[in-house]
């Protein structure tokens, strides 16, 4: 897994492009959990707050907006194109729980 940065890294990565874009989530309030347990990578999440994403924080959310679980790999592989996120969701690789209407719109954002 060495060709994969860590979820600690990558998640912070989507922190910063949060931030990038932080006219685009002005007003939004959601918390981003993701449970790569399956693959022993762990939970993980992150707040935006009225549109400023928070760092990354190791373990469980309180109150999660969504949660995507599934292997790392598999949400790396679908968060960096290189497979189809559709797919992802529809052959059960990735789950998502919550408000996946905010998740959808997350992804679409962050594209």
């Amino acid at each position: 897994m060495s060709e994969f940065p860590t979820p600690q890294a990558f998640l912070s990565t989507q922190v910063a492009r949060v931030n990038e874009r932080a006219a685009a989530f002005a007003g939004i309030t959601w918390t981003m959990a993701y449970d790569f347990t399956a693959d022993g990578n762990g939970k993980w999440y992150f707040k935006i707050v009225d549109g400023t994403a928070q760092p990354v924080q190791e373990g469980e959310s309180e109150d999660p907006t969504v949660t995507v679980s599934g292997k790392f790999e598999t949400f790396f592989a679908a968060m960096t194109g290189k497979l189809s996120v559709a797919v992802a969701f529809m052959t059960g690789k990735l789950k998502s729980v919550g408000d996946n209407k905010a998740g959808q719109r997350f992804a679409k954002m962050m594209a």
